[in-house]
């Protein structure tokens, strides 16, 4: 064997977190995939792990919460090892309720450290907060102090949720 030396692979600048709701509600059937019905969650882990695949050369993270927050997967390249833990994500491992602030505010504390050009978060949630010791919109002022963007995916029908804005 002779080694050489690698290549290195292309980055862009770009560190993103995922900041993913596995609350109660996320097993409403209320969407449809592959033509039958199937949980909010099964659509989030299917867009979500495509969106995954597709970040070549940025550093993704995965945030889980319900009643509390955890990090799935810390910021890597190895997309591979982001889009598996999405897939092993269960609803019920920390709870049922909705603690939207603090799933936002770690991965924050996470893109704080980040030396990364642009720091991003994107939230994909069906409901409002009902739990948790983060009020969104402090996590959100904390995100535009950091100069970390944030972008909201909110999911859910209306007819189950009583119209747009309504609680889920």
């Amino acid at each position: 064997q002779v080694p050489r030396p690698a290549a290195a692979l292309p980055t862009t600048g770009r560190e993103i977190y995922l900041v993913v709701d596995i609350s109660g509600s996320m097993r409403r059937e209320d969407f449809v995939l592959g033509g039958r019905p199937v949980p909010r969650i099964d659509v989030v882990k299917a867009v979500a792990g495509d969106f995954i695949g597709r970040r070549g050369g940025d550093r993704v993270g995965l945030a889980l919460f319900a009643e509390q927050a955890y990090i799935a997967s810390p910021a890597s390249f190895d997309l591979g090892l982001v889009r598996h833990a999405l897939g092993d994500a269960r609803i019920g491992i920390v709870g049922t309720s909705t603690a939207i602030g603090d799933g936002l505010g770690l991965a924050l504390k996470r893109l704080r450290a980040s030396d990364a050009r642009s720091r991003v978060v994107v939230l994909l949630s069906d409901g409002s907060n009902t739990a948790g010791r983060v009020r969104p919109e402090d996590a959100a002022r904390l995100a535009g102090e950091l100069g970390v963007t944030i972008h909201t995916i909110a999911l859910g029908t209306e007819e189950k949720t009583g119209g747009p804005g309504a609680e889920a």
